[in-house]
C-alpha cells in the first residue's frame, strides 16, 4: 500500500515498543520487570474516579464545547492565576486529549515547513517527531551529562537562525530528571523575546520536583513572556490519570482560539466524563498526590543508590519527575555496540524492561522508570547488576 511521506518518515514510539515487547513476554510466563513506561503505578484517586462515576450516572456523556466545559478552563485558569498573579481567563485555556495533542495542536498552529524548532538533549521521544509531522525542521541543543544535563543559554543562542520560531523546553526533564533554574530560564525568555521565537514548555512533572530544587516555568516572568509563551500539562502524572486522556495548554487567546478550530477538526472535544473528573483532581483533596510525591521520593533515593553501587555506571540523582538516566556506556562492546543493543539484551536475558538512551538523542544511555513498586525497583536493580557482573 502507498502511503505518505510524512507517515512513512515517522519511527514507532520506543518507549511503547519496549512496554508492548515486555508484556508479551509476561504473557506467555515470563517474569518481565518492566522499567520502561513512564505511567504512575499508583490508581486514580478515589475522590476523583467517584466524579467521573458521577458523570457517568447523571448522563453527562454528550459532546462538550470543543475546548472544554467552561467550568475546568476556568478551574485551570484559577490555578495558574493563583499560582503566578497573572489574569488567565478561559479564554486561554483548551482542554485535549492528553498533553500529546495539546503539543501537536500548537506545532501546527505556529511552524510549518521551512521552520526550526529548539530542542534541548535528551529529550522525550515524541518531541521531534511531531516537530516533523508538522512541516518544520527539529535543532538540537546538546547538554553534558557532567553539567547534569542543564541547558546553557549560549548554546541555544548558538543555533538560533533567521527561522528559528519555537524553543521547546521540558523541565522536569524526560528522561533526565533535569530541572531548568530560574536564571536560565529567565535568560532564556529574554533570548526568545529579542529574536521573536515562541516558547512551548512541557510542564507535566512540576508536580514532582524534588528539594532542594524548584520548579520555575516561563509565566513567573509575566507579563513580560505573555505572548510568547505556552504551557502544556496534564492530569496523566499527578493525578495518575493516563488511561483518562486529559492535559490542556494555556497561553495568548489567538493562539488558544486557534487550537480550537484544529480540535474541533481532529477530535472534537476530550471525554466529558475525564472533564468531570479532572475538575475535581484540581479543586478537590490533594492528599492522594502529597503521598505519591513521598513514595516517588522514596523510590528515587533508592534506585539512585543502587545504581550508583554498580560498576561501570554513573547517574545524576534525578531533580525531577521519576526517572533516572544512568550512563552505560563502559559496558558497550563488539557484542553489545549501543544503547538499543543494550536494551533489547538486558531484555531478553535478563527480563528488564528499559528504554535506550540513543531514542532520547543521549547513546550511551539508558532510562528507568521509577513509577513502580519498591518491591519491582528492588528485583530489577539486582537483575541489572547481575547482567553489569557478566
Amino acid at each position: 500500500m502507498r502511503l505518505t511521506e510524512r507517515v512513512s518518515r515517522i519511527n514507532e514510539s520506543p518507549t511503547l515498543a519496549v512496554s508492548a515487547r515486555a508484556a508479551a513476554m509476561r504473557a506467555s510466563g515470563i517474569d518481565v520487570i518492566d522499567f520502561s513506561a513512564g505511567e504512575p503505578d499508583f490508581p486514580t484517586p478515589e475522590n476523583i474516579k467517584d466524579k467521573g462515576v458521577h458523570a457517568i450516572e447523571t448522563n453527562f456523556t454528550k459532546y462538550t464545547p470543543t475546548s472544554g466545559v467552561k467550568k475546568i478552563r476556568e478551574a485551570v485558569a484559577n490555578r495558574y492565576r493563583n499560582k503566578y498573579g497573572y489574569p488567565f481567563t478561559q479564554q486561554n485555556v483548551i482542554l485535549c486529549n492528553g498533553a500529546k495533542q495539546a503539543l501537536f495542536n500548537l506545532f501546527l498552529c505556529l511552524v510549518e515547513a521551512g521552520d526550526e524548532v529548539l530542542i534541548p538533549e535528551p529529550y522525550w521521544v515524541t518531541f521531534p517527531e511531531q516537530v516533523q509531522l508538522a512541516g518544520a525542521a527539529a535543532v538540537f541543543v546538546p547538554t553534558d551529562a557532567g553539567n547534569g544535563f542543564l541547558l546553557r543559554t549560549e548554546e541555544v543562542e548558538k543555533r538560533i537562525t533567521p527561522r528559528s520560531r519555537v524553543l521547546l523546553l521540558n523541565s522536569p526533564n524526560n528522561p533526565s530528571g533535569a530541572v531548568i533554574p530560574r536564571q536560565t530560564l529567565s535568560d532564556l525568555v529574554q533570548i526568545c523575546l529579542k529574536h521573536d521565537i515562541k516558547i512551548i514548555f512541557d510542564e507535566c512533572y512540576d508536580c514532582f520536583v524534588f528539594p532542594p530544587f524548584q520548579h520555575t516555568s516561563p509565566f513567573q516572568f509575566l507579563p513580560e513572556a505573555k505572548e510568547i509563551t505556552f504551557v502544556v500539562n496534564t492530569f496523566s502524572k499527578a493525578y495518575a490519570m493516563t488511561g483518562w486522556r486529559l492535559g490542556f495548554a494555556i497561553g495568548p487567546a489567538e493562539a488558544i482560539a486557534a487550537c480550537d478550530r484544529l480540535q474541533g477538526h481532529t477530535t472534537s472535544n476530550p471525554s466529558s466524563i475525564s472533564q468531570m473528573a479532572g475538575i475535581e483532581a484540581l479543586e478537590g483533596d490533594q492528599h492522594a498526590l502529597a503521598l505519591m510525591f513521598e513514595e516517588y521520593a522514596r523510590r528515587r533515593n533508592f534506585i539512585y543508590d543502587a545504581l550508583a553501587r554498580m560498576p561501570g555506571v554513573s547517574c545524576n540523582a534525578p531533580q525531577g519527575a521519576f526517572y533516572v538516566f544512568p550512563d552505560i556506556s563502559a559496558h558497550l562492546n563488539a557484542n553489545v555496540p549501543d544503547s538499543v543493543a543494550f536494551s533489547q539484551a538486558l531484555l531478553e536475558e535478563c527480563h528488564v524492561g528499559t528504554v535506550a538512551g540513543s531514542a532520547f538523542g543521549k547513546e550511551g544511555h539508558i532510562r528507568i522508570s521509577y513509577a513502580t513498586s519498591m518491591e519491582n525497583l528492588k528485583e530489577g536493580c539486582r537483575r541489572i547488576h547481575e547482567f553489569l557482573s557478566r
